[in-house]
């Protein structure tokens, strides 16, 4: 079969090769993939990837060969999933029990193949909200996968919806799917104005897994010192100085080990927080001022009441080691 591999040489570092069909395990589906979706993510990894490495994480199929028993679903049945592998981008995958689901009559696969990763990340984002229900949500980078979702689960959860965007030309595309109020900045001006705000979703800064961030780290953790309680950095193998830079601004570090499993390394992060609120950032962004007075708000007692922020998480750095050069 064919599938995508990763390859420098090539224009965006993605060619085509060649694989044997895998498979399925006793409680595994074989599943005949029609539609994948490109995520941020994988775009990012490619650029460093060893050469032939797979690729993909979103897909939609059709189910080739049921589990055995006939445990799992029907042959035909149209799927959407998962691979946390990140071999999803091929004719046929495996599907694993816990990361697929059938596509409901009325979704089409294109639509299906844009839930798992963008889809989730913006559910799992509005599910930290409480109680949202007339109260102000304020979503950044809605031209992306997860804002755009993120935007219409808020609006759907009865929350008033404030859109912020970068480009005037963007304002009328934020409206149309949804949002109540939109602010056009770029360094956080007018955000405040549309205050105060029960949850905030970041959907352009995610945690990243990234390669030396030396030189990025320092700028980034200064400008959240005074707004969050705690800092947790997981770190995959660095050998620069990575982890002195967070270990010297108070950061906790702990090492875990890269998997090739984007999805694993985020949860570990987001499960060592303490806070009630979580903020993320990519270890080469920074929190601009506009961001800060927004913060400032929500963590004002007398606006929240009891339901104060206690503490913020900022995930900065993922980091993986490959071969590059």
């Amino acid at each position: 079969m064919k599938r995508v591999i990763t390859d420098p040489s090539h224009t965006g570092s993605l060619t085509f090769g060649e694989a044997k069909e895998p498979l399925p395990l006793p409680h595994q589906s074989l599943i005949k993939v029609t539609h994948y979706s490109l995520n941020r993510g994988e775009i990012n990894i490619a650029q460093g990837a060893e050469k032939g490495s797979t690729i993909g994480w979103d897909y939609v199929g059709t189910i080739s060969q049921t589990a055995v028993n006939d445990r799992g679903l029907p042959k035909g049945t149209r799927v959407v999933g998962w691979r946390p592998e990140m071999d999803a981008f091929a004719e046929y995958v495996i599907g694993e029990p816990l990361y697929f689901a059938p596509i409901p009559e009325g979704v089409s696969d294109a639509q299906a193949a844009t839930l798992p990763v963008a889809g989730l990340t913006a559910l799992a984002a509005i599910d930290k909200g409480t109680r949202l229900v007339g109260n102000s949500v304020l979503v950044n980078g809605i031209t992306g996968g997860v804002g755009f979702f993120a935007l219409q689960l808020a609006k759907l959860s009865g929350a008033r919806v404030v859109a912020q965007v970068r480009k005037p030309e963007q304002a009328d595309f934020a409206q149309r799917i949804g949002a109540d109020a939109v602010v056009v900045t770029t360094d956080g001006t007018g955000l405040e104005a549309e205050g105060p705000y029960r949850l905030v979703v970041d959907g352009v800064s995610g945690s990243q897994i990234v390669k030396n961030e030396a030189k990025h780290l320092p700028r980034c953790l200064d400008s959240v010192q005074d707004y969050v309680d705690e800092i947790i950095v997981l770190d995959t193998g660095s050998q620069d100085e990575t982890i002195e830079i967070a270990q010297a601004r108070g950061a906790i570090v702990e090492a875990i080990e890269w998997t090739q499993d984007f999805a694993a390394a985020r949860n570990q992060s987001l499960a060592k927080a303490t806070g009630d609120w979580i903020l993320v950032l990519d270890a080469d962004e920074t929190l601009t001022a506009g961001g800060r007075a927004v913060l400032k708000q929500m963590q004002d007692a007398e606006k929240l009441g009891e339901h104060r922020i206690d503490s913020l998480l900022a995930v900065n750095v993922l980091r993986y080691e490959l071969d590059a050069e």
